[in-house]
């Protein structure tokens, strides 16, 4: 989407709000354009942030030379899609993705606001994460997991049975990236511990409170 110069130049200072949704699951969803970005937000956590958007920024990073190598993309908890947005505005690479949210709401300004679909490669589905990848049996070359609910991160997302599933959804070279953030010391090492359950190879990035996990088994 294309903006007038001054709201682009107004962004630079301040986030110049463009659209505010009230919504089933995250009560009042407010987009703004911010540093030339579009920024998703709720009450008290952001959930996209364009191409700026750390939790997937900083991996990338990392794995940019398997990019071009991944073909196929899930993104659970979708946002507007910065992940995506990423890819596509980074790397140049438009694999073939579904796009998993809870909230019908947030899933359709991914629709209207982003130009994700430029090949005709994308879908969004509405559905819960952990329901979309106990139904599905499709594998896949990246998977992006980024569910949270406000700040928090809901319990069967951290479960091992949950981090299984994402294993077993994966290609043979496939990664998973988790964003996590660390409730408590405690409950971090028993997440790692199940993810080293069922990955031979684990990153991690730490950022303020989140934490980024590359996950792999090759």
């Amino acid at each position: 989407m294309k903006f007038p110069f001054y709201k682009i130049a107004i962004s630079y200072f301040f986030p110049f709000k463009l659209k505010e949704v009230k919504s089933v699951k995250n009560n009042l969803l407010r987009v703004y354009l911010f540093r030339n970005q579009m920024m998703l937000s709720c009450a008290d956590a952001i959930y996209s942030q364009g191409t700026s958007y750390e939790p997937f920024r900083l991996p990338f990073k990392k794995i940019k030379k398997e990019i071009p190598l991944l073909n196929s993309f899930l993104l659970l908890g979708t946002g507007l899609g910065s992940a995506l947005q990423i890819l596509q505005e980074d790397y140049h690479h438009y694999p073939e993705s579904t796009l998993v949210d809870i909230d019908e709401d947030v899933l359709a300004l991914s629709k209207e606001l982003m130009g994700l679909n430029a090949k005709n490669n994308v879908e969004w589905i509405c559905e819960d994460a952990f329901i979309f990848l106990k139904e599905s049996s499709k594998k896949y070359d990246l998977i992006g997991v980024d569910v949270f609910k406000g700040t928090t991160v809901p319990h069967d997302i951290q479960t091992e049975y949950f981090i299984s599933l994402c294993a077993e959804r994966l290609s043979p070279n496939g990664i998973v990236i988790f964003n996590f953030i660390s409730q408590n010391k405690t409950d971090t090492l028993l997440l790692e511990d199940k993810m080293r359950h069922n990955f031979k190879n684990i990153e991690i990035i730490q950022h303020f409170l989140n934490k980024f996990y590359i996950c792999k088994n090759n």
